[in-house]
């Protein structure tokens, strides 16, 4: 049993060891609704901070809404519908947000899907290259402005240890059906492409006291597996579930690096960096191409223009 203990200890990785307040501080968290995104809320309710939870599922945000506002007695807890699989939807949602003259501090860009099966978005776009990247990157654009207004800011991007999944990277044909589909492969070029849409942002930003980081939350016992094939065979199926719980972290360990990066007084000039067990960590050699951020950069302000263009949103 004391082995199984400290196991646990190890698997469960950092913890997020900083005293700070938040009180007055505008923090928008995507994915709030469940796992990673709502324990980070509990969490940095409890530091003052003001929290719009931008969830998929209204009726499940609003129970959450519910739920930390009872256990923190933090009042400034609210809801918004956001859906990253529909632009039409992130421009309305950062409409709404600019029309409450927010001041936003942190923006965490949690929500994410896993080994989904390909499906093509409204927007025509593979669904989880649009979920993962696509839309956070255009939430994140169009939140700009709101940015830097009243105190130095963060765009804090969750990724996964799965950026390393592609060895090479064929930035034209991302957003284009494949001939053979790998729900792998596909999770973690979405997030091969939040580091490399990070690192570029992170420069174009320098000096204006936004910083931009990636962070790796690690393997934790959240819904992001609910597309995972299912076992049937019971001692598989049993020995698995063991394996998630001894290896993976819970959702309150894996939010510890996110909020991290958000409450931590010496990363307030920090940019351009990746973060796991709450330390600074290294990338992989694609993840750093300052040659395939500028492509990329290129590709995604043209697949997102047409978005873009109906904003305020001013070319960096």
């Amino acid at each position: 049993m004391f082995k199984i203990i400290k196991l646990l200890k190890y698997y469960s990785g950092g913890k997020c060891v900083c005293t700070e307040r938040l009180d007055g501080k505008v923090i928008v968290i995507t994915g709030a609704n469940s796992g990673i995104g709502k324990e980070a809320g509990f969490i940095l309710s409890h530091k003052g901070a003001e929290l719009i939870l931008a969830c998929r599922n209204i009726e499940e945000g609003n129970k959450v809404v519910k739920e930390i506002i009872k256990k923190s007695g933090n009042i400034y807890i609210t809801c918004e519908q956001l859906d990253l699989a529909d632009f039409e939807s992130i421009v309305s949602f950062t409409n709404r947000i600019k029309n409450k003259g927010a001041q936003v501090y942190a923006l965490i860009n949690n929500a994410a899907i896993f080994h989904h099966p390909f499906q093509l978005t409204k927007n025509g776009f593979e669904l989880t290259f649009q979920t993962n990247y696509l839309g956070p990157c255009l939430l994140t654009l169009l939140l700009l402005d709101s940015f830097k207004k009243k105190f130095p800011s963060r765009i804090v991007n969750v990724s996964s240890e799965a950026h390393r999944f592609p060895k090479c990277l064929e930035i034209q044909y991302l957003h284009l059906p494949k001939i053979k589909f790998d729900e792998f492969m596909v999770y973690g070029e979405s997030k091969l492409c939040l580091h490399l849409f990070t690192n570029k942002l992170a420069k174009l930003v320098k000096g204006e006291e936004v910083t931009v980081n990636c962070v790796n939350p690690g393997n934790s016992r959240s819904n992001i597996y609910r597309s995972f094939p299912t076992i049937n065979n019971v001692s598989l199926f049993s020995f698995h579930h063991f394996l998630l719980w001894l290896k993976f972290k819970n959702c309150w360990s894996g939010a510890q690096t996110v909020v991290h990066a958000v409450v931590d007084p010496n990363l307030k000039s920090t940019t351009g960096k990746y973060f796991s067990d709450c330390q600074e960590s290294t990338a992989s050699e694609l993840a750093n191409s300052e040659e395939l951020a500028d492509i990329l950069w290129g590709c995604t302000l043209d697949w997102l223009k047409d978005y873009l263009s109906k904003s305020s949103f001013k070319k960096i």
